[in-house]
Formats: C-alpha cells, sequence, structure tokens
C-alpha cells in the first residue's frame, strides 16, 4: 500500500483533507520521523521479526571480508548453507592470524566497518546467510510503499496523526508520548527473532557452533 493512501487516512483524521494544514511533503517527513526515530528503534529493542531482514553472501576463493547490506543496522546471526549451527562471532585479533584450513567453509566472523569477515577457515565456494536489523528505507515520493508489509499501517497512521497534532509541544513530551502509544500497542509486535529465528524459512533445528 502506498504512503499516499495512508496520507488520506491521516488527513480525514486530523481534518485537512484540504490540505490547508499540512503538505504531503510536511507529512512525508512526519512519516519518516515516526518510522525512522521511533517505531523501527522500539520494534529492535523489542527483538521483533518485524525489523528483521535476511540476506547471503556468495563466498568467493581466498576472500576473507565482505560488505554488508546497504540496509544492514547490524548483524543478528550468520549460517553457511546447509550447516544446522549459527557461526560463532569473534573480535578481529589485532594481527592476521593463520588460518587453521585453507579450504572448507568457517565457523566464526568478525564484524568491521560495515563488512564481515570470516575466520577458521578461507572458503572456496558456498554461501553464507545472515539475518540482520534493517533500516526502512526512507520515503522520498507519496507513491512509495509502505514498510513493514503494510501490516503495522494503523500504528504508524496514529502516531503520525499524534505528531502532526502536538508539532509545537517539547520535543521530550512528544517522544515520551509516542513511546507510551507503541508500549499500548506492544501486542502488535509478538513475534520475536529470538524465539521465531526463520519465521519465513524452514531450516530446521540450528544450535550455536560452540566449538
Amino acid at each position: 500500500m502506498a504512503l499516499s493512501d495512508e496520507i488520506t487516512k491521516v488527513r480525514r483524521l486530523i481534518q485537512d483533507e484540504n490540505s490547508t494544514l499540512f503538505s504531503d511533503n510536511v507529512l512525508m517527513t512526519i512519516y519518516n520521523t515516526v518510522i525512522q526515530g521511533h517505531v523501527n528503534p522500539f520494534l529492535i529493542a523489542r527483538d521483533s521479526y518485524y525489523a528483521l531482514a535476511n540476506a547471503s553472501i556468495t563466498l568467493v576463493d581466498g576472500t576473507e571480508t565482505y560488505d554488508l547490506a546497504s540496509d544492514c543496522l547490524a548483524p543478528v546471526r550468520f549460517w553457511v548453507d546447509g550447516n544446522t549451527y549459527f557461526l560463532r562471532q569473534i573480535e578481529r585479533p589485532g594481527e592476521r592470524i593463520k588460518w587453521t584450513s585453507t579450504s572448507g567453509t568457517p565457523n566464526r566472523y568478525y564484524l568491521i566497518a560495515g563488512q564481515v569477515g570470516f575466520r577458521d577457515a578461507i572458503p572456496g565456494t558456498g554461501t553464507v546467510y545472515y539475518d540482520y536489523w534493517s533500516a526502512p528505507t526512507r520515503f522520498t515520493a507519496v507513491t512509495d510503499d509502505m514498510p513493514y508489509n503494510g501490516l503495522l499501517n494503523e500504528l504508524i497512521n496514529q502516531m503520525v496523526v499524534f505528531y502532526a497534532e502536538n508539532m509545537n509541544e517539547a520535543q521530550a513530551d512528544i517522544d515520551q508520548a509516542m513511546a507510551q502509544i507503541m508500549e499500548n500497542k506492544a501486542a502488535v509486535f509478538i513475534g520475536s527473532a529470538g524465539t521465531e529465528p526463520h519465521a519465513v524459512r524452514d531450516t530446521g533445528e540450528f544450535t550455536l557452533w560452540e566449538n
């Protein structure tokens, strides 16, 4: 569903059908503020899979580090295709250490400057999948689609209405009220990334690699 459809609903609620109070661009800015500054951080704090995305990395022979997805705020877990354990995160050593193997698949990873590096084997071929907390795309036009597959539109619209009607209030008061709105609607966010790590995939039972 497009942002324009939701703006129409919001205009009815704030009695601004003729766009005399707010332009579409102003409302679009409010939507960006609500989603980026309030809804998405709340979802991540609650481990909600609404904010979870997934991607894959095609391993290249002898390559240690790879770029993460452009919308990745923070990776959650990595696993190698065909394996039933999550890779274990390590701190990157200060000096390059020798690989324990020169072929096969990695079983550890580290994060550095928007990239992931793999350890304990220089992979030849294969695929590493990962889940990550994603940043919703900012609206740049009213024809853009709503985030979260439109499942949180009602909540987002409620927050946009509150924000629009209280723009002249102190920001701290607005933030506190917005947080309370989300707490009151917390049941919407049931679906934890920790308890349902593969809500969109059926990959069997996974355990953390503890070696």
